[in-house]
């Protein structure tokens, strides 16, 4: 074995433990994150604002309650009942945290939309880790944006 072979070789075994080790930090942290406890507030916020669409604003809390912010959304029975289940909530809370939404920016919009009329969505998510919120008009949101949107919608009962 030449003598730079001998040198190479254990720097690039520090290289791949040490990256190993950060990466299995960061997967330990996004999995201790999870949603904050009931009386520090809603996990999972979704609001619809803006335009001439009534807005409305769905949170769910880990422990499973539900709240509307307004009584004349139709509701499926999901909602009606004001309860879903707390480990979807913890689920809907990891995905946000893994799924790239923590990426989005928190508010990209700095100007109406084209069109003055349309509603803006927006999502908050608080863990204990800390908190992200992004808005968009649904018709210029991202796709992760927008599968989450589907996804919370669908377990509160309240369709965007």
């Amino acid at each position: 074995m030449s003598a730079r072979r001998r040198h190479i070789e254990p720097i690039g075994v520090a290289l791949v433990l040490a990256f190993w080790s950060h990466h299995a930090a960061a997967q330990s942290r996004a999995a201790a994150c999870g949603p904050v406890r009931p009386a520090d507030g809603a996990a999972i916020e979704y609001v619809r604002e803006g335009g001439n669409i009534r807005p409305f604003t769905v949170a769910l809390y880990a422990d499973g309650t539900m709240r509307t912010g307004d009584t004349s959304v139709t509701q499926s029975a999901a909602a009606a009942a004001a309860h879903v289940d707390s480990t979807r909530v913890a689920a809907l809370v990891h995905l946000a945290r893994t799924s790239g939404f923590w990426r989005l920016p928190a508010n990209p919009i700095h100007k109406p939309p084209r069109n003055p009329d349309a509603a803006r969505y927006r999502i908050s998510v608080r863990t204990t880790c800390g908190a992200h919120a992004s808005a968009y008009p649904l018709s210029a949101a991202p796709k992760v944006f927008r599968e989450l949107l589907a996804r919370v919608a669908t377990l509160s009962g309240v369709q965007p």
